[in-house]
């Protein structure tokens, strides 16, 4: 797993195809070429991807150029196509194209008649490199984006770093692995391009005479059948590289191909278990779901009841209370009767007066008559203990008895001589005899003196 600044996948080239480009080149008389490309240049690039020259110079960075197999040459990064050439060579030393600057330069075998044409005029003359890098750190935060995510810096845009900076976003690779090299008309990386072409026959052939305003035309004679000669070696190797690897990558492919399966299959048995117990969940919630409607009726239910029973309740509520008001008011009335009856019993209020006196007393508080009719009694009870003290002062006057000598009349009463008559059960009144009413007054001045 990496950060790819392409798509990227593996295409065999089956056997019947290399001879056919072979045979191509061979019947139209075009002679492959090797050119001389730019690759990238260390720095930042329009896709704000920063190559450092320490990871740029790696020997297995310019290694992976070549192995395990040399990387196709192709157009827009389009893999799907046949390849126009491959890389046979990689260095890393001072860009041509880019004055103070360095960066990758590779040698390609074009073997493509329409892409060495177009190579020769001019038309393809700019390049875009395609690879993956095992580390991408961003220079906002430092974070990996290949191990830990995305960050939420987007490259390209400004952010503040922790220090209070303004800085741009982009991503610095680490551990690159080159994957193709693409004919492009807009690079990111602008000085990316080829500098030159190292086999002039095909230049010459294919220009009808016309002059190609290369440095390799000044190249001897001898140097040019060395070139040939080093053509004629390259298709072999990759003659020979096709025949041996060509069980090899059916055995990689299969090779990667069944651990992905077995993946494959693996994260379809998880899915399969984890949408089984989302199923189980649904169904337990769906339970859940319909006990607590169920408590959510009877709870329903219950509230109505409730409140039924609370308006019935707020009715008798109000009944009391009014009974209780009507009550309260009946034992006031009585209180107050029975309070002003005890007053003009004991002297405190005259009769005459009561109708006046439950008038006023409609505005007196309950506390005041109570305390009132409780010192109205208190009063009543002193002067029933004063009467009765009262009775035991009267002086004691035993029965009299008629004279069983004397005469009586026809009504009882005894004749004398002098012709009078007399009650025979008549008394003579003691003047000194006090009345009731007296003799509670006179105890009252008593013990009110004291």
């Amino acid at each position: 797993m990496g950060f790819k600044f392409t798509e990227n996948a593996f295409i065999h080239i089956p056997e019947s195809r290399k001879l056919q480009i072979q045979e191509s080149a061979k019947s139209s008389k075009v002679e492959p070429i090797i050119i001389e490309i730019e690759a990238i240049h260390s720095g930042l690039t329009l896709n704000n991807v920063l190559y450092s020259s320490e990871e740029l110079n790696k020997e297995e960075t310019l290694r992976s150029w070549t192995e395990p197999y040399p990387k196709p040459v192709i157009k827009n990064h389009d893999l799907r196509n046949d390849p126009l050439g491959r890389v046979i060579s990689s260095t890393y030393g001072q860009s041509r194209r880019s004055i103070g600057k360095e960066g990758i330069i590779l040698k390609a075998l074009i073997s493509d008649k329409d892409a060495i044409e177009k190579v020769l005029d001019r038309r393809y003359e700019t390049v875009s490199v395609g690879g993956t890098a095992k580390h991408a750190f961003c220079s906002v935060c430092g974070k990996d984006v290949v191990k830990e995510g995305f960050c939420g810096h987007r490259p390209g845009n400004v952010y503040k770093t922790k220090d209070g900076i303004e800085t741009k976003a982009y991503y610095s690779l680490k551990e690159i692995t080159f994957d193709e090299i693409s004919f492009v008309n807009a690079p990111a990386d602008v000085n990316a391009g080829i500098i030159g072409v190292v086999s002039q026959q095909s230049a010459e052939k294919n220009k009808e005479g016309g002059k190609v305003n290369m440095e390799e035309n000044q190249q001897t004679t001898e140097q040019k059948v060395e070139e040939q000669q080093t053509t004629e070696d390259l298709l072999s190797v990759i003659d020979n590289y096709t025949k041996v690897n060509e069980s090899t990558q059916i055995e990689e492919q299969e090779s990667e191909v069944k651990p992905k399966q077995q993946e494959s299959n693996r994260i379809a048995e998880e899915n399969q278990e984890y949408l089984e117990s989302l199923k189980k969940q649904l169904e337990d919630l769906r339970e859940e779901n319909k006990r607590l409607q169920d408590e959510n009726k009877l709870i329903s239910e219950e509230n109505e009841k409730l409140k039924s029973e609370k308006s019935d309740l707020e009715k008798e509520k109000q009944t009391l209370i009014k009974t209780n008001e009507q009550m309260a008011e009946y034992i006031r009335q009585r209180l107050t009767e029975e309070l002003i009856d005890m007053r003009v019993y004991v002297g405190l209020e005259k009769e005459e007066e009561k109708e006046q006196l439950l008038k006023e007393y409609q505005t007196v508080s309950l506390r005041l008559i109570e305390k009132q009719l409780k010192e109205a009694k208190e009063t009543l009870k002193t002067q029933q203990t004063i009467m009765k003290s009262a009775e035991s002062l009267r002086p004691f006057q035993g029965a009299t008895v008629t004279n069983p000598t004397l005469a009586l009349n026809q009504e009882g009463s005894v004749l004398e001589d002098d012709g009078l008559i007399t009650e025979s059960t008549s008394t003579q009144k003691n003047e000194n005899d006090l009345t009731l009413y007296e003799a509670v007054n006179t105890l009252v001045s008593f013990f009110s003196k004291k």
